[in-house]
């Protein structure tokens, strides 16, 4: 069994592959990290779900080990926009 593990996504939303993995994940691993992708994200089309609202449903579908669980943001800082791809300066 490892000490600790690392599962990063944006559960955007979470789906059912996400539960197995991190179940599969918390199986192998005394401590895990959760890592939410896109925490800056606030509603748009690709990412409709707030950090937080993405944190309450995993929290709620893995409520009994949340004692192993540690969840981060993580932002996505090397995005690119359509003006930032041409800035030549």
């Amino acid at each position: 069994m490892y000490n600790l593990g690392l599962v990063t996504a944006s559960f955007q939303p979470v789906t059912k592959r996400h539960y197995v993995l991190i179940n599969e994940a918390l199986k192998s691993c005394k401590k895990l990290v959760i890592g939410i992708e896109n925490a800056e994200a606030i509603w748009d089309a690709n990412n409709p779900l707030s950090y937080n609202t993405r944190r309450i449903v995993l929290e709620e579908l893995f409520k009994t080990d949340l004692d192993r669980i540690t969840f981060i943001p993580l932002v996505n800082v090397g995005k690119q926009t359509p003006a930032s791809i041409n800035d030549t300066t």
